[in-house]
């Protein structure tokens, strides 16, 4: 059976290279099959939809071409090849493109770019998604991520504070990162500005890796804390704007430029593999892509009935979606001073979980007076941040903090 070449292409009505290689393909010039799609989207959609696809040829200019389609497209075990536009210029194999062609190029160009990166596929072969090569999670991170989690009204956010403050005693490479859907940590820093954020530090990292001075100009210094923050979204709906390949590179900027980075989360994992729902995977995906990178998952609840519960069902969900146990740290927020009450709570965990954790928690006490805390910008309290900063320090591998000895 004759080996071919299947290639899905997108370029703008007049490109010349577009029609050369629909002759090429529809004349037996080249052992090729051509499909033609009018826009990204229904490139992206082909890709998604398993049928037979070698290489993804793109043209430079048209819009939507950046780091997501690149990243769906090699998701999916299609090579993409970008033909060049002078009046466009990017470091498209930065961005994950497997080889970039002139705009005159030959059939022997191509057919030698093909067999260098894609692979030829038998006639009527059929593929599915299961022979799709995933995308491993991007090399290069510096720092160390620690990710907070919690359901609504468990205090996530200030535990997230509390970290990045006590981690930041001593060591002023922090980056508190607002990871959530709501975008809550500008109210709690009083923020006057909400610009330039979390969708701003994505976009930036669309279509490059821009430098450090880049990333920094993205963040708000808060100096009585000594960490700087990433606000985050300032509509929920904002993250239908937000790709994953995008967010990847944009947390790993932060990791290049941060010792540690604490990304406050939404709690809310399902995939598309648990709903059959692509929609629900994207709106979770800023949730995942932290968890990928994450050293440390702080989880938060409360000393209740329901947050026990809500503590036992989160931990499971997290070990659902890749996390390792050993790599979850339970914080008890509000808890009762009493040790009598708080070996209740650890045994509850210990015994009602699927998934016991692997140490006990951490118990953090009602603090009064947090709420005029937020409002003047003033430095949490000690008692607060300082067992939290001991119990992520002492839980992060040892050999991780040795290699970034020296690290600025």
């Amino acid at each position: 059976m004759e080996e071919r070449f299947v290639i899905a292409g997108v370029a703008h009505v007049r490109s010349r290279w577009f029609a050369e290689v629909a002759a090429w393909a529809s004349g037996g010039a080249a052992a090729i099959e051509f499909v033609k799609c009018v826009s990204t989207a229904e490139l992206r959609a082909r890709i998604r939809s398993g049928i037979t696809i070698s290489a993804a040829l793109v043209d430079a200019s048209v819009s939507g071409v950046d780091r997501d389609l690149v990243s769906v497209a090699n998701d999916a075990g299609v090579a993409v090849i970008v033909i060049a536009d002078p009046r466009v210029t990017r470091d498209w194999r930065a961005l994950g493109a497997a080889a970039v062609l002139p705009p005159a190029f030959t059939t022997e160009d191509l057919l030698t770019t093909l067999a260098s990166t894609a692979r030829s596929l038998p006639d009527h072969s059929i593929r599915t998604a299961a022979d799709a090569v995933p995308e491993s999670i991007p090399a290069g991170f510096a720092g160390n991520v620690v990710v907070v989690a919690g359901r609504g009204g468990a205090g996530a956010s200030v535990v997230a504070m509390g970290i990045a403050q006590g981690l930041a005693v001593g060591d002023p490479s922090v980056c508190l990162a607002d990871w959530t859907l709501n975008g809550d940590l500008a109210t709690y820093h009083d923020a006057q500005d909400v610009i330039p954020a979390l969708p701003e530090l994505v976009d930036a990292h669309r279509l490059a890796a821009p430098p450090r001075s880049v990333v920094d100009a993205m963040l708000h210094d808060v100096d009585a804390r000594g960490y700087a923050l990433l606000l985050g979204v300032r509509r929920t709906r904002d993250w239908a704007a937000i790709r994953p390949a995008a967010a990847r590179a944009a947390l790993s900027g932060l990791t290049s430029s941060f010792r540690w980075t604490v990304c406050d989360i939404t709690a809310d994992l399902e995939s598309e593999a648990d709903t059959g729902s692509v929609d629900i995977e994207d709106r979770h995906a800023l949730a995942h892509v932290a968890l990928e990178a994450a050293e440390l998952v702080v989880t938060v609840g409360l000393p209740t009935l329901k947050g026990v519960r809500d503590l036992i069902v989160l931990i499971g969900d997290l070990v659902d979606a890749g996390v390792p146990s050993e790599r979850i740290q339970v914080v008890v927020n509000r808890a009762p001073r009493s040790a009598r009450a708080r070996a209740e709570i650890t045994a509850a965990l210990a015994d009602l979980s699927p998934h016991p954790p692997d140490r006990s928690p951490v118990f953090i006490p009602e603090r009064r007076g947090l709420e005029l805390v937020h409002r003047c910008g003033d430095r949490l309290p000690d008692q607060l941040t300082v067992p939290l900063a001991r119990a992520v320090r002492s839980l992060v591998d040892p050999l991780r903090l040795l290699s970034l000895e020296g690290f600025a």
